[in-house]
């Protein structure tokens, strides 16, 4: 029988705990910070599938274990799977399903869909001719989502021109130009002229 959701985003989140030599009251502390009201035993619970994860839940305890470990956890670890997931008693999906291999963009980058403005995969290289892209690992995060408020556009919209200009999100560009030995003044002049940059390509795509 596959496994459901919970079960998969539990297992991952539990490794991952248990890789970092977390403990569990820890992760509880921590969970409660970001709005999940754990105990030790909700923990468990989570970790075991017995919580129907919601996407609220998942972030959270996706924040939580990333402060707890050091490193941004994306949300696509914690529903990587091998296997055939349920969904439900009536839909099982597929491992690459469950985490999307195109995302159909808009905008200038395509007339159809939307690009989900999630913290889990971003794409790399540039579109096809039916205006889609593949995903790869490279997470999109906060430090993006900002970028898309400053400049006063949607996640989704944001985060796709950044993906068409670039091939990845803005805070990777970033670095990337920046260099892995940049100060907070380059990484800041880079920035600027990503932002700027991001700026004309979307002005460019609504003209």
């Amino acid at each position: 029988m596959a496994p459901s959701i919970a079960k998969v985003v539990g297992a991952n989140a539990r490794a991952l705990r248990l890789g970092a030599e977390i403990k569990a009251e820890r992760f509880a502390y921590e969970a409660t910070s970001v709005g999940l009201p754990w105990t030790t035993g909700r923990v468990g619970d989570f970790e075991h599938g017995r919580i129907p994860p919601d996407l609220g839940t998942i972030y959270a305890a996706a924040v939580a274990l990333g402060r707890l470990i050091g490193r941004p956890v994306t949300l696509a670890e914690l529903l990587a799977t091998g296997e055939p997931v349920a969904v439900n008693d009536a839909l099982t999906i597929g491992a690459t399903a469950l985490l999307g291999e195109i995302v159909p963009v808009r905008g200038r980058l395509g007339d159809k869909g939307t690009l989900s403005a999630t913290a889990v995969p971003v794409v790399r290289g540039r579109l096809g001719g039916k205006g889609t892209l593949s995903l790869t690992a490279v997470p999109v995060l906060e430090t993006d989502y900002r970028m898309c408020r400053n400049i006063g556009v949607d996640r989704g919209t944001g985060v796709a021109a950044m993906v068409a200009l670039w091939g990845r999100p803005f805070s990777a560009e970033r670095d990337r130009r920046a260099g892995p030995d940049a100060n907070a003044q380059r990484r800041g002049i880079v920035a600027r002229a990503l932002k700027a940059e991001l700026k004309k390509a979307i002005a460019d795509g609504n003209d």
